[in-house]
């Protein structure tokens, strides 16, 4: 007969198997969180092009435009810094923004990235314009695929945790709400682990990454015109496609902007905004010694809690354009490139107005507003 022994043979007591799993994946946390800082920005839509710039420029800029591509397509900075290098005092030098606007991107993405760019305590950054869009749990188009490059970059622990919230508080199905929270926590998991990231890093440190970096926006055509791209620029067959259909259907799309004054009159109880995730924003922003300004740009439909937000004294200050009766000249027909984006002359009207309402801020504040608090600790 066989005897199995307990102790010294082949089978290993069970608290000793224990030890030895738990001491394995503590190893593979430790090793997976040494490596996360190796991960870079993910290319898709030029976000990596737009960090890599930014933190070789953080100390040049003033103010930062965060948003959707209604930001990135509606605001030129070169418009804003002219403007107001004219209309203000800076203290001999120029004002100078930077539009770090990507396609598709909704409220949790942006403040993720704005959060990332504080981090780098840029010196003279002194105003945030973001743009002020729901907090919103799902996974929309274009960024439908939960696991893309970008979805992933941003489901750090803190912003999955907000994404969570946002769920909480939704009014949609109890179903939808659980497997979308599912679907969260697993793309969170994928950017703890890195998944999938080998490829990325083995490129990034051989140097061979340059052409995916600048393939969306090339680098140059960044730094040059500090972030914004006219959607005029891109002529392959899906923008040229919405382009025509546009133009054949204006009778439509001015019905459209009709109804948005009385679309943002419409009374909301903002029963399911995430109130936790903006004021952790505004108390970081201040934090910084920074203003945030949230901002609406000109869409084709209504947008009632941007202003029912700004009369409950929940945002400091609002630059709202999404308003026709106020700017009917922003959705003629010439200024709109889209539905939903400006051409080249709508977005130099859209870019002069945001300068005008920024001089009145810096006026308001006071010429102190444009020296940094890293600047005045430095001297």
């Amino acid at each position: 007969m066989t005897t199995q022994r307990v102790n010294g043979g082949d089978t290993p007591p069970l608290g000793s198997t224990s030890f030895f799993v738990g001491l394995g994946l503590a190893g593979f946390i430790v090793v997976a969180a040494l490596i996360h800082p190796l991960v870079p920005w993910p290319e898709e839509k030029a976000m990596r092009a737009k960090y890599e710039h930014f933190v070789a420029h953080k100390d040049e800029f003033d103010a930062v435009y965060i948003g959707s591509s209604r930001v990135l397509r509606g605001i030129d900075p070169r418009v804003i810094d002219a403007d107001l290098s004219a209309a203000v005092g800076t203290r001999g030098r120029p004002f100078r923004s930077f539009n770090f606007g990507l396609a598709g991107m909704m409220t949790l993405e942006s403040d993720f990235v704005l959060r990332e760019l504080l981090a780098l305590s840029p010196a003279r950054l002194r105003y945030v314009l973001f743009e002020a869009n729901t907090w919103y749990g799902g996974f929309d188009d274009p960024w439908a695929d939960p696991h893309s490059q970008r979805n992933v970059y941003w489901h750090s622990v803190p912003q999955t945790v907000k994404a969570l919230e946002t769920l909480r508080l939704s009014d949609k199905p109890r179903w939808e709400r659980l497997k979308l929270a599912g679907t969260h926590i697993e793309t969170m998991v994928w950017k703890l682990v890195n998944y999938g990231q080998g490829t990325r890093i083995w490129s990034t440190l051989r140097g061979t990454d340059a052409a995916a970096i600048g393939e969306e926006i090339p680098v140059d055509e960044i730094a040059e015109a500090r972030g914004y791209q006219p959607l005029e620029a891109l002529t392959d067959q899906y923008h040229e496609f919405n382009r025509n259909e546009f133009l054949a259907s204006q009778d439509k799309y001015k019905a459209m902007i009709a109804e948005i004054p009385a679309a943002n009159a419409r009374a909301t109880t903002l029963s399911t905004y995430n109130f936790s995730a903006l004021r952790s924003q505004q108390k970081l922003v201040r934090s910084h010694g920074m203003e945030l300004i949230y901002i609406v740009l000109p869409s084709m439909r209504g947008s009632p809690d941007p202003g029912a937000l700004l009369a409950g004294n929940h945002v400091p200050v609002l630059f709202d354009f999404n308003r026709p009766e106020r700017y009917p000249s922003l959705f003629e027909m010439d200024r709109l490139q889209d539905a939903w984006h400006p051409s080249r002359l709508g977005t130099k009207e859209v870019s002069d107005l945001i300068a005008q309402s920024l001089a009145v801020e810096i006026e308001r504040s006071g010429e102190k507003k444009l020296e940094s608090p890293h600047q005045e600790q430095k001297q």
